[in-house]
């Protein structure tokens, strides 16, 4: 029997090599969301990928990570008109926030340096 971490590692590496073969592409820079007073209240990235299953997995993995972290972001999966591309994409968004301090916190900024990790394998740049 190994600790908590083994177990945590083995989970990883299983939803790493389920999902080995997709491909998502995240927009380049985080973006923030700034509240009344100018201070960002949020962090987020958006990520794109080949179908919206393809998504689902990316939402599973990122809600594994937040779960062993116990802080959870707002995750949202959709399919959306590229209006530059005229085409429709499936794009997943993770913003990071904490509504009970109305902004920011250590919390989440490494649980988004956490999902960058996890997903760092999977990223194409533009």
């Amino acid at each position: 029997g190994g600790n908590a971490c083994d177990d945590d590692s083995k989970i990883s590496n299983s939803m790493k090599n389920n999902i080995s073969n997709d491909i998502a592409q995240e927009q380049q820079s985080t973006n923030a969301s700034r509240s009344s007073t100018g201070a960002p209240s949020s962090i987020y990235r958006e990520y794109y990928h080949d179908d919206f299953v393809t998504g689902s997995r990316f939402v599973a993995q990122v809600a594994a990570v937040a779960h062993n972290n116990n802080h959870y972001p707002f995750i949202t999966l959709e399919r959306r008109l590229m209006r530059r591309e005229k085409a429709w994409r499936v794009v997943s968004v993770v913003k990071c926030t904490t509504p009970t301090l109305g902004g920011l916190s250590y919390n989440d900024f490494h649980l988004a340096m956490l999902v960058d990790v996890e997903t760092a394998g999977r990223r194409l740049l533009n």
